[in-house]
């Protein structure tokens, strides 16, 4: 017998300060803030305070107060960094002070990055150690050219996490990309804990890197006719051992990149140039050794990299009624060229990036790391 449960809300009141949000871009000092004012009292001048508290694990902190006037806005000063602040508006004039907010400042030497990733082998919610995501439209690209039709009657759900993670300088930001949870790596991959190895011939040509470097690093292609395979693509470890099971050891430590370009896939053998080319988007890669547990902080136990808990999702069967064009496409079996997409993937990017605006119909949108 299934149960069911029942949710209500309550209107939000007049006499209170309402939609509390952030102003401005994430700082790791400062917190601009701005809200809704109360309605006007007869015979008295809305003012405010603003009140806020570091939130710590281990005890209770008081609150501090801050006048602000009859000002609707306010920028707290000398918080600290990589911090989590609760903060609520009280106002003057008999009035109900707002609900308690929270809002976060950004680490020292850390990026905040938005992932967005569709479930693969789950109608659930995927996670995030050993597997490749994107940005915006790194994803829409992806979701654009790799998927059947099954994809959109499934219902597979598209999720966009935000990644607290260490910014090297020492790799300039980034680690080289790995691929993760593909076909190349059987037999050894399993989707319930999936394996990452050296970057796929096919990812090399979606990121367009020269024929000197994929000389370097992947086998001879083989021809059939005027077909060719994708060769195994090999990485050298520290101990000089050289494998397509082998990655880098600064991609195992830190969140990898790589660009994706447009057209997707078009050049599937490897040139000294690719004319009629554009960067579109960005790949991440996320190595599960060096994921932060959900109860430590960035840099604990030296993770480097750590998913923040509010997760923001879509559906696939959103898409058709915006007017995705759901067009399969046959990257394989490979060629000197492939098929051409970027009539389809331009009508596709901005119904991906749509979807997501529609959510604001449901919640308040914040920004990576707020």
């Amino acid at each position: 017998m299934r149960g069911s449960i029942a949710c209500s809300t309550r209107p939000i009141s007049s006499n209170a300060p309402s939609e509390v949000r952030r102003e401005g871009a994430l700082e790791q000092t400062k917190l601009g803030l701005r809200w809704t004012a109360i309605a006007t009292v007869e015979g008295c001048t809305a003012a405010y305070k603003v009140a806020f508290k570091r939130k710590e694990p281990t005890r209770e902190l008081y609150w501090t107060t801050t006048d602000v006037g009859t000002s609707v806005s306010a920028v707290l000063d000398n918080l600290q960094p990589g911090s989590t602040y609760l903060v609520k508006i009280v106002p003057t004039c008999n009035s109900v002070e707002s609900e308690v907010f929270r809002f976060r400042t950004a680490r020292i030497g850390a990026r905040y990055t938005s992932m967005y990733r569709v479930s693969e082998y789950t109608q659930e919610v995927d996670f995030l150690e050993n597997h490749d995501s994107a940005d915006l439209n790194g994803e829409g690209l992806f979701l654009s050219n790799d998927n059947s039709g099954l994809f959109f009657t499934n219902s597979s759900p598209v999720s966009k996490y935000c990644v607290e993670h260490v910014e090297p300088e020492s790799v300039g930001g980034w680690a080289p990309y790995i691929s993760c949870n593909g076909p190349e790596a059987d037999p050894r991959n399993h989707p319930d804990d999936p394996l990452c190895i050296c970057m796929v011939y096919a990812d090399r040509l979606i990121s367009l890197q020269s024929k000197t470097e994929m000389d370097s690093e992947c086998n001879p292609t083989t021809w059939n006719g005027t077909k060719h395979n994708d060769p195994a693509c090999n990485c050298t470890g520290p101990d000089g051992e050289r494998s397509k099971w082998v990655v880098d050891p600064k991609s195992s430590r830190y969140v990898g990149w790589a660009p994706v370009m447009q057209p997707y896939f078009y050049y599937q053998l490897p040139r000294d140039t690719y004319p009629g080319v554009k960067k579109l988007g960005e790949w991440y890669s996320t190595p599960k050794e060096s994921s932060c547990v959900e109860t430590a902080s960035l840099g604990d136990d030296g993770c480097t990299w750590k998913r923040l808990p509010e997760v923001e999702v879509i559906y696939s069967s959103d898409l058709p009624s915006l007017g995705w064009n759901k067009t399969e496409v046959k990257h394989w079996p490979l060629h000197t060229l492939g098929v051409n997409t970027t009539v389809e993937d331009n009508t596709n990017l901005p119904i991906f990036a749509k979807a997501w605006e529609n959510n604001k119909r449901w919640m308040q949108q914040r920004c990576c790391g707020c």
